[in-house]
């Protein structure tokens, strides 16, 4: 009878030991899945920041993007207009293209630069200088 006994308490062990064993690696294992569920969270969550964030930067390039071809337009129209008025007055001042004096040669080469710093640089104070210029 004391083997039996003895046989029964090892029994008992082996299955304390044994159900202590899984229960604890299945603890373990449902600890390790609540954080790799928790890093998956923040990863999904930063990627979705990130989105967002390239989101809005694609919409306002989209926007500057615009804004420099209206720029690029206006600017095509300048040229134009100037263009036509320069011919407009070579045209009809052919005869007295030798009384001009330098000093409207001078102004010419200075509109010429301004209206290039204006297709290079965008509109500015280069500009509005152009109005004192003739005077």
């Amino acid at each position: 009878m004391q083997l039996r006994t003895v046989y029964l308490i090892f029994s008992v062990i082996a299955l304390v030991l044994g159900f202590s064993r899984h229960y604890y690696e299945k603890g373990y294992s449902e600890a390790e899945l609540a954080c790799a569920e928790r890093q998956t969270s923040t990863a999904q969550n930063q990627l979705n920041q990130f989105v967002k964030a390239s989101q809005q930067l694609a919409a306002d390039a989209y926007v500057v993007s615009q804004a420099v071809s209206a720029q690029m337009t206006a600017i095509t129209v300048i040229n134009q207009e100037s263009t036509r008025e320069i011919r407009y007055v070579l045209k009809n001042r052919a005869d007295a293209r030798c009384q001009y004096s330098a000093d409207i040669m001078q102004q010419l080469d200075n509109a010429r630069q301004r209206a290039n710093q204006a297709a290079t640089r965008g509109f500015g104070d280069s500009l509005s200088a152009s109005g004192t210029a003739g005077k």
